[in-house]
């Protein structure tokens, strides 16, 4: 199995799809050193052009699943050392909508469909960023 598994989380995301992101937490609970490099990746499979060097290196490292979501939202960050301290869910016209101070599942039940920015404080003072989608 874990060879099947590595294949899936090798794979570029935009081919890929979620099963890539999924593929690589699983593995991360065995191999929590393993690095994927998407922009490397992507490349050898001709579906990005060039290299986009305003890209906060952080960003690839957040996972909010499921995305999009309609109950219940895990925020993972895969790096032991730097744990998530707070995230907060803001509308996309900026208001703030839900302050949580740990990674435990958030509740998004109350949230109308639609999408918002995601902002998680980590341990070393870094600011991670997604989008989520909700639906109902």
């Amino acid at each position: 199995m874990k060879y099947s598994m590595q294949s899936i989380a090798q794979q570029c995301p935009f081919s890929g799809g979620r099963s890539v992101y999924v593929a690589r937490a699983i593995l991360h609970e065995y191999y929590a050193d393993m690095v994927y490099n998407d922009e490397d990746i992507c490349m050898a499979e001709g579906l990005m052009r060039k290299k986009n060097e305003n890209k906060q290196v952080l960003s690839n490292k957040l996972l909010i699943s499921p995305n999009p979501a309609n109950e219940l939202v895990n925020i993972l960050y895969f790096n032991d050392k730097n744990p998530i301290v707070k995230t907060i869910i803001y509308s996309m016209e900026g208001e703030i909508l839900l302050i949580q101070n740990n990674s435990l599942p958030l509740i998004v039940k109350d949230l109308s469909p639609g999408l918002y920015l995601v902002n998680s404080l980590i341990n070393d003072g870094s600011v991670l960023k997604a989008k989520l989608t909700i639906i109902k």
